[in-house]
C-alpha cells in the first residue's frame, strides 16, 4: 500500500483507529494487511478501554470489506461510477 485514507463519523475511538490504521498500512502488501487486527490497532493507540474497544473492531471490519474489493476487482471508492 502507497497510499490510505479514511473517512468516519463517529466517536474519538472511531477517529483514531481509523487514523492509526491508515498509518499501519502503509508499505504493507494487501496479504499483510489483511493480517493486521483490532488487538493491534488498540495496542497502537495506547489500549482503547473495553467501552471503545469496538473503533478498533470497526477499523478492521472497514479494512478487511476494501480489501474484499480489491480482489474483486470492484471500485474501493464509493464515489468511484462503475464504466460497463
Amino acid at each position: 500500500m502507497v497510499e490510505a485514507r479514511f473517512k468516519t463519523q463517529g466517536c474519538v475511538a472511531s477517529i483514531a483507529a481509523g487514523s492509526v490504521l491508515t498509518d499501519m498500512l502503509l508499505d504493507r502488501s494487501a496479504q499483510d494487511a489483511q493480517a493486521i487486527t483490532a488487538l493491534q490497532i488498540s495496542e497502537a493507540l495506547g489500549g482503547l478501554p473495553p467501552a471503545t474497544n469496538h473503533a478498533a473492531q470497526l477499523a478492521v471490519d472497514a479494512l478487511r470489506a476494501v480489501l474484499k474489493q480489491i480482489a474483486l476487482g470492484e471500485p474501493s471508492n464509493s464515489r468511484t461510477k462503475r464504466q460497463d
